[in-house]
Parts: C-alpha cells; sequence; structure tokens
C-alpha cells in the first residue's frame, strides 16, 4: 500500500517495508520513498529492536528525534493502533502499537 508522508516542506509517497531483526526473529517496519527513476530509498526505520518483545502483533515505535510524531501518523494512516503500553530507552519512551495492514 502507498501512503502520504509530509515532513516539514517535503511530501513523500511511501511504502511501508516489512522486515524482521536478525537478534530475534521480531517485526520491523520502515518507510521507503521510491525516487524519480523507481529506485527504492529507505526514509526512516519506525520500529525499535529491544530485548523485551512487544506483544504478539505488535512492534516499539520510535516517536523521538527525527521520527517525532509518528504514531500520530501510523495511526491516521490506519497502520497500527496504540496499545496503551510505554517502554523507558534511556532517555525516552518506546510506544508499543499493534499492526493492523
Amino acid at each position: 500500500m502507498v501512503y502520504i508522508y509530509k515532513t516539514g516542506d517535503r511530501e513523500y509517497t511511501v511504502e511501508l517495508e516489512k522486515d524482521t531483526y536478525v537478534k530475534d526473529g521480531s517485526l520491523a517496519l520502515s518507510l521507503v520513498h521510491r525516487d524519480s527513476e523507481g529506485y527504492p530509498e529507505h526514509l526512516m526505520r519506525l520500529t525499535v529492536w529491544h530485548v523485551i518483545k512487544p506483544a504478539e502483533g505488535c512492534v516499539w515505535i520510535k516517536d523521538y528525534s527525527e521520527n517525532e510524531g509518528i504514531a500520530d501518523w501510523i495511526e491516521a494512516n490506519g497502520i497500527a493502533i496504540r496499545t496503551g503500553e510505554v517502554l523507558p530507552n534511556g532517555f525516552v519512551l518506546l510506544i508499543e502499537m499493534k499492526l493492523r495492514v
């Protein structure tokens, strides 16, 4: 599925890329943009691997630094919904979200 992602004054047509983390096979999500020639460009990593695995069908979302606000975008696009669980990770919180796609 294709989505529109806006950041600053730029707008990207993106695809959600699903993969797995080598460490334990848990789900990893990224946004990929295709340039004018159709080549994929990794735009951002949405998930963070953590030793504490999220619930079944869920991921830990990075919603800080360059990803600030991405959890709202994920929900608004029907990709996932917040479970209400958060996980302290250094000075930030990871947000657990249950996938809908």
